[in-house]
């Protein structure tokens, strides 16, 4: 799978735009990292030193719009399922290869094998 292009990473954590916001010099950062940033180290961007208030920071409708559209992979383990972003939670709650916790013994199994593995 190709890397995240850089225009979706986070400066700070260098990590996808999580809850994308803007600042007024343009650049984005996820919410959380850049209002740390403003409250730790001063008021300023961290990539230009531009003077930045918290209250500046914008949401950034259109990152978040493109985030959300991005491909992205099931990450459970023998998934070969692909979506949008966007759709990754609904696919994670009925994926057959998705593990859940035995209400019985507390041990990890696949929720397709739980019936199973109760009886």
């Amino acid at each position: 799978d190709p890397p995240l292009e850089s225009k979706y990473e986070c400066p700070i954590c260098l990590m996808g735009l999580r809850s994308a916001v803007q600042t007024p010099c343009g650049h984005r950062f996820c919410e959380s990292c850049i209002k740390k940033s403003i409250r730790d180290t001063g008021q300023k961007c961290p990539v230009d030193n531009e003077v930045l208030l918290e209250e500046q920071l914008f949401p950034d409708n259109f990152a978040k719009r493109e985030i959300l559209s991005l491909t992205v992979r099931c990450p459970n383990a023998g998934c070969s399922d692909k979506m949008e972003l966007r759709q990754l939670e609904k696919h994670s709650s009925q994926c057959k290869f998705a593990t859940v916790q035995c209400p019985q013994c507390l041990e990890s199994v696949r929720k397709s094998h739980l019936d199973e593995h109760k009886s």
